[in-house]
């Protein structure tokens, strides 16, 4: 008889090898796949940001936080929104969703990415840095990362891994190695570690350093998870798109490297539902297939469980701040935003990885917009007509009868791709010859990584809005069928110049359930 849905599973060994899980890729771990033997679950990609009376605070996606807890494996939780080595709090508060996940999905261990995602401005106000950037690999950062480990550890009572992050940005004289860097945070905040391969190809494919370099750098007896993905090359440079299977190369390196590691206990690969179209769902059952013979080909291991332990706030000796290394590390979080943040020289001196992160940026708050008014921009972008996409260079609808072909200028990396909410498909496949409504939610993002979007003047140029009927189902952005906008909002933002919240709250409250 199965277990009932939120019991403790506690495998008595390593649970073997999982994915990141989507609503899209379900059916490889229905009952009888066998495919699939642990789930790890991205929490902060099922929250919403929601105002209201001046009050800001995350809700989550209730009915998939209910259908993944329902899956009968063991699962891992994966962060992707509160970096280690962060200065600044989240000014919204995320722990009573946090531990809402704990409690429902009871994880083996929890993972996040060591880099950093918010800054103090010259105010005093915290403001987003607009993706998951690299930290200056300092001893002043390993101290800030190691504290705030021990902190995300504490607040959720469970054993904490980091994940070994990709990093565009040359190497910088008097910084730590790669390797040296994840080896000193791990001994400074006793963690374990979520190593990414695909992530450490990248910097070795990027110029940093080779990935067996970094190997010898680390605890490999403290390697408790591994991450698996493809990626795409964009300006010169390998993306950790997530977009793609994994390299027969990166493989290789794999099946070398699991005898080497004891305390592994999940092989996760990784591909965002974006690109489940291309990749599809036999492949990515190949995929699998593959790493599950790559983990039975390992030596037998003893393997133990992680266990939480508590600690007092002062054990480690720096359970205090030190207000002039965190200062000093604050200034230079500080400074490489300023840089992403303002035009670039062509001197050839001008680190070229910068201008790659000043893309993904870009994408990742057009794509902000982009997800949260879905609807109201795919209403914004059809009055432009069926010439203006003709004619548009370099882009043109393709016909009924032609698959529509991906861009890799369309894509940026994973935490883009998360909110950007299904951004990175392709042009819609069909055009009505009543009116160029779209057919996918996710033409509007497309349309603003190509910068079109900031041509429309402001509201009071909309074109008269005809409505259309409802759409049979509740949209989501997690849903990849096409879907309209509603008859009540289109009605609503046809008479409107500005958005009200009321409009706001309509628009959004689509977004929030799943299609049934």
């Amino acid at each position: 008889m199965p277990a009932p849905a939120g019991a403790r599973l506690r495998p008595p060994a390593a649970p073997g090898v999982g994915l990141v899980w989507w609503p899209a890729l379900a059916p490889l771990v229905a009952p009888g796949a066998d495919l699939v033997s642990v789930l790890e679950v991205e929490p902060q990609a099922f929250w919403e940001l929601v105002t209201r009376g001046g009050h800001a605070h995350y809700r989550a996606n209730e009915a998939l936080f209910d259908q993944v807890a329902a899956v009968q494996l063991p699962k891992l939780l994966h962060g992707v929104g509160h970096p280690f080595c962060n200065v600044a709090e989240d000014p919204v508060d995320p722990w009573p969703l946090w531990r809402q996940a704990v409690d429902r999905l009871d994880p083996l261990w929890v993972s996040e990415h060591l880099s950093f995602n918010r800054t103090t401005g010259s105010q005093g106000r915290i403001e987003s840095a607009g993706f998951l950037l690299p930290p200056p690999q300092t001893s002043a950062a390993v101290r800030g990362a190691a504290r705030n480990i021990r902190q995300f550890r504490q607040r959720l009572q469970r054993p904490v891994a980091f994940e070994t992050g990709v990093n565009y940005l040359r190497p910088q004289a008097g910084e730590m190695g790669d390797g040296e860097f994840f080896a000193e945070v791990s001994k400074a905040a006793d963690a374990d570690l979520l190593l990414d391969l695909h992530n450490l190809w990248c910097n070795e494919r990027n110029g940093r350093g080779s990935v067996e370099a970094v190997l010898e750098a680390l605890p490999l007896h403290r390697v408790r998870e591994i991450h698996l993905a493809g990626g795409m090359e964009e300006r010169g440079f390998w993306l950790d798109a997530h977009s793609a299977l994994v390299p027969p190369p990166l493989m290789d390196l794999t099946e070398r490297l699991l005898p080497q590691l004891p305390a592994l206990g999940a092989l996760i690969f990784e591909l965002l539902p974006e690109h489940l179209p291309a990749v599809g769902l036999d492949g990515v059952q190949r995929q699998l297939e593959q790493l599950q013979a790559l983990w039975r080909r390992r030596p037998p291991m003893r393997w133990t469980l992680p266990v939480f332990r508590p600690e007092a706030a002062d054990e480690h000796g720096d359970g205090v701040a030190d207000d002039e290394a965190d200062y000093a590390l604050a200034l230079q979080l500080r400074r490489l935003v300023d840089a992403l943040s303002a035009p670039l020289s062509s001197s050839p001196d001008v680190d070229p990885g910068l201008r790659v992160l000043q893309g993904l940026i870009a994408d990742f708050r057009r794509g902000a917009l982009a997800r949260t008014l879905r609807h109201t921009l795919s209403l914004l972008l059809s009055g432009l007509g069926r010439p203006f996409w003709t004619n548009m260079p370099g882009r043109a609808p393709p016909s009924p009868s032609q698959p529509s072909r991906r861009s890799s200028s369309a894509i940026g990396c994973k935490a883009c791709c998360l909110a950007f909410g299904g951004a990175c498909r392709c042009w819609p496949r069909y055009w009505p010859s009543s009116r160029p409504w779209f057919a996918s939610r996710a033409t509007a993002p497309r349309v603003l990584f190509n910068g079109q979007l900031i041509h429309l003047r402001c509201w009071a140029f909309w074109p008269p809005v005809r409505p259309r009927p409802a759409f049979p189902h509740r949209p989501s952005p997690w849903c990849s069928r096409p879907a309209e906008p509603r008859a009540e909002c289109a009605v609503l933002l046809g008479r409107l110049r500005r958005p009200t919240d009321d409009v706001r709250h309509r628009l959004r409250v689509a977004d929030m359930h799943p299609r049934r």
